[in-house]
């Protein structure tokens, strides 16, 4: 049992069925990610399905748990303590440029 549900009206209810609620821009964060082409996905399921190294990833979320759990995978990670803005969005970009920068030309 996923431990979400999109419902036909767009919402979203956990596995309770508990309304969840968005943090206020993350619609317009998705928008500007699909508009750029960026995919989005888990960490562990991209690295499987598509061969992606974890260093060519970039994670945003608001538990330091999962900060700390896949950021030790090698993946770039970008806390998010009172939710996902633009502004995040856009420090996590140039995070995830200046570490790609730093990497050999045989790990990019």
């Amino acid at each position: 049992d996923p431990p979400f549900h999109k419902k036909s009206d767009g919402s979203v209810q956990d596995r309770n069925q508990r309304p969840v609620r968005l943090y206020p821009e993350v619609s317009e964060v998705l928008q500007q990610l699909d508009s750029e082409g960026i995919a989005m996905a888990a960490a562990s399921r991209l690295n499987q399905q598509s061969g992606i190294p974890f260093h060519r990833m970039l994670f945003f979320d608001d538990e330091s748990r999962n900060i700390r759990d896949v950021g030790m995978l090698g993946v770039v990670c970008v806390p998010v303590p009172t939710g996902m803005t633009l502004s995040l969005l856009k420090e996590g970009l140039a995070s995830f440029a200046q570490c790609s920068d730093s990497l050999p030309a045989n790990k990019v």
